[in-house]
């Protein structure tokens, strides 16, 4: 079968386009054509993208871009693909490719893997960092009055202006033919907004390769993710200022990226950006990993891949964090921005015993091996590509 994977982002920036490559790299190991289109690329990792759109940013192409428009024409000839797979294409490729791959009869397959189309900053978090679905049902103006993006009036109008046009000239209802949602949680908050979609809808885990069953209890705390506002950072650190006889240490990029480089806290060291095997033995050797975010998280890719090597995690209640965690079997779930709830769990979690702790890897591991493996992952994905597939053209492994 021939597969068409399309991204913004051709290069591992964050869990969505882990997702996105690694998808590839499973489809190909099945004996399938499977073609990337990306807009973003890097120098260095050219070779990851088959096929690539650069275009300077301005206000009309965030929205419609007709380079890319151009680019899916010529890909949809000589590549001729059976299905398109969609990951996250607002603001980058557009939706602008989208008519044209329908002119094709080609089915489009959506992996939702945030909330771009109901929400304009795509994570339900207003300009007071609260949780926010003023946008709901279209109300994109919400974006604007509340100050949504903190980089500025003029980006928020420009994000809600993208929102309307998009929903009026090209309605995501009229071009998906399935929605793959990274949780029950971000199909069912979807399924608020748009209930006419749920025959449309699957729900699908995310899958990891990273799995080891090897075990340590180390003697540190581990963050690895984002920076952003929406992680919860400041709230980790701020329990970890009070908490000085605990170590943490805090992996990744992000806007308090300058503010830790210049942290001077003995028992909290922030080691920049890791990736591979660097990466992976951090989490090894970890105690716990801990994920705070105070948004809806989709999914939460890194509490995937920790449960995967044998890690619990402590993650706050919101979004799909919930459906990663087994409360005290597989980890602990507290209260998402409350430090009290916070510090309670994780002196929970230094009092378990050795016999407790690892009881509680094995369960991790279990649980990921579970949900979590790419051959299962395969399975469903090829059943929903068969679903949309005629008679005539066969999915076959």
């Amino acid at each position: 079968m021939k597969i068409l994977l399309i991204n913004n982002y051709g290069f591992k920036r964050g869990g969505t386009e882990t997702v996105f490559l690694d998808t590839a790299d499973l489809l190909k190991s099945k004996g399938h054509q499977v073609k990337l289109f990306s807009r973003f690329t890097l120098k260095d990792q050219n070779h990851l993208i088959d096929f690539s759109t650069q275009e300077r940013s301005f206000i009309f192409n965030k929205f419609y871009s007709i380079r890319s428009k151009r680019e899916i024409r010529n890909i949809l000839t000589s590549f001729n693909p059976d299905v398109v797979h969609v990951n996250n294409i607002i603001g980058g490729i557009t939706f602008s490719i989208l008519p044209e791959i329908k002119k094709k009869n080609i089915p489009i397959v959506v992996n939702v893997h945030d909330f771009r189309m109901l929400c304009p900053v795509g994570i339900f978090i207003n300009g007071k960092k609260e949780i926010c679905e003023k946008c709901k049902v279209g109300k994109y103006y919400n974006c604007v009055i509340n100050n949504c993006r903190p980089d500025g009036l003029l980006k928020n109008i420009m994000i809600a202006t993208e929102s309307y046009l998009r929903d009026y000239f090209l309605p995501h209802e009229n071009f998906f033919d399935k929605y793959i949602f990274v949780s029950n949680f971000t199909k069912n908050k979807f399924l608020e907004f748009y209930p006419n979609l749920n025959f449309k809808s699957e729900v699908l885990y995310n899958f990891t390769t990273k799995f080891n069953k090897e075990v340590k209890r180390g003697k540190y705390f581990l963050f690895f993710g984002r920076l952003d506002r929406e992680k919860g950072v400041k709230t980790l650190i701020s329990v970890f200022k009070e908490m000085r006889e605990f170590n943490l240490i805090i992996l990744g990029k992000g806007e308090f990226e300058n503010e830790l480089l210049n942290f001077n806290l003995s028992n909290i060291k922030y080691l920049g950006f890791k990736k591979g095997k660097e990466l992976q033995d951090l989490i090894v050797n970890s105690s716990f990993i801990i994920i705070p975010s105070e948004c809806y998280e989709t999914f939460g890719m890194s509490g995937a891949e920790s449960l995967s090597m044998s890690k619990p995690i402590i993650a706050s209640n919101l979004g799909g964090l919930t459906e990663l965690v087994e409360n005290e079997t597989n980890g602990f779930i507290f209260e998402a921005g409350n430090k009290e709830s916070l510090i309670a769990v994780i002196k929970k979690s230094i009092n378990l015993t050795d016999e407790e702790y690892y009881k509680m890897c094995s369960n991790a591991f279990q649980f990921a091996q579970h949900y979590f493996n790419p051959e299962d992952y395969y399975k469903k994905l090829s059943g929903i590509y068969q679903s949309l597939l005629s008679n005539d053209r066969i999915f076959t492994d």
